[in-house]
C-alpha cells in the first residue's frame, strides 16, 4: 500500500513531489506553509445570514493587508439559530480564520474590535488557536 502511494507521489499524481530519504517512506510535499486556525469568539445579537462580503470588508477595514494575503481562509460566523433572514448569535458563535503561522500577527489585533455587518454590530473576542 505505502509503496503504491509513494509511486503515485513520485509520478506527480498529487502534484510535484520531491521524496527525501529523511522524510519517511512517502516523502514530503515541498513549500507547504504551516497554517493555523484562529477561532475568535463573537458577541452580539444578530447578523445577516449572508454576511461574507460584509465580514471581509469589516475585517479589511482594520487590516488592509488581508486583501493581498495568500493562503487565507475566513469562514463566516457560526450560529444555529435563524429568524427573519438573520442569524441569532449564541455563546458558541465563532469566527474562524486559517492562515500561515507567520501571518498571525496581522490578525491577532482584531481581538476586541467592533465589526458592523450590514448595520448589525458584533465584537470579536481573544482568539484561540485550534
Amino acid at each position: 500500500m505505502i509503496a503504491g502511494v509513494k509511486q503515485e507521489l513520485q509520478s506527480g499524481f498529487l502534484g510535484q513531489v520531491k521524496p527525501s530519504s529523511s522524510d519517511g517512506p512517502i516523502g514530503s510535499l515541498p513549500n507547504l506553509p504551516l497554517c493555523v486556525e484562529l477561532s475568535f469568539s463573537v458577541t452580539g445579537q444578530v447578523i445577516p445570514i449572508d454576511h461574507g462580503y460584509e465580514l471581509f470588508s469589516a475585517l479589511s477595514h482594520f487590516q488592509a493587508k488581508l486583501h493581498d494575503l495568500g493562503n487565507l481562509s475566513i469562514q463566516t460566523i457560526t450560529s444555529t439559530n435563524f429568524e427573519d433572514g438573520k442569524l441569532r448569535l449564541t455563546d458558541y458563535s465563532k469566527l474562524r480564520i486559517r492562515l500561515p503561522v507567520e501571518k498571525v500577527p496581522l490578525v491577532y489585533p482584531l481581538a476586541g474590535k467592533l465589526l458592523t455587518l450590514a448595520g448589525d454590530s458584533v465584537r470579536l473576542g481573544i482568539p484561540n488557536i485550534d
